[in-house]
């Protein structure tokens, strides 16, 4: 969340759109260059937004790619960007990726998650745990197929960084 502003404010000029997603994907902001309501959609983003639970990465994947698929730009990327792992909700990652390369566009994924157990609050405010688990492996073959890049961190600052090299 820390790196999402600075992403953005940086892409000077470029038009970004956001795609949120659990087991259902949803366009949050159309592909735009107005920065202040993306970051503005972007700050009213939290835990359990969508209400629904899950990581569905193929259909988030195919949502952004129906946004950018007619697009004239020369370059059209995403970032994905999943919380957890995959599960293979209504469209299967290997598919959107098909659709993706169909659309010549780069898919750059970021991996977060670590093999630590976070403090976490469930929708209705009970405290608890959770183990940050993610597929690396997914999220490489994803990322090479697209000739996009592949990225994992573990912490904002890490998060940081690979916003501002993608940039």
């Amino acid at each position: 969340e820390v790196a999402v502003p600075g992403a953005v404010t940086a892409m000077e000029g470029d038009r970004i759109g956001v795609v949120i997603f659990s087991n259902i994907s949803f366009t949050l902001t159309p592909v735009t260059t107005d920065y202040n309501m993306v970051l503005q959609q972007i700050s009213q983003i939290n835990s359990g937004y969508l209400e629904e639970e899950g990581t569905a990465i193929g259909s988030g994947l195919a949502t952004s790619i129906d946004r950018l698929r007619y697009s004239k730009a020369k370059s059209k990327v995403i970032i994905l960007q999943p919380d957890g792992m995959a599960f293979d909700g209504p469209l299967y990652p290997a598919i959107a990726t098909a659709m993706a390369k169909t659309y010549g566009i780069k898919v750059y994924t970021i991996g977060i998650g670590s093999n630590k157990t976070v403090d976490d609050n469930d929708p209705l405010g009970q405290q608890g745990t959770r183990q940050l688990d993610f597929n690396p492996t997914l999220l490489k073959n994803i990322a090479r197929q697209t000739g996009g890049q592949y990225f994992q961190a573990g912490d904002n600052k890490t998060l940081a960084k690979v916003y501002e090299s993608i940039g």
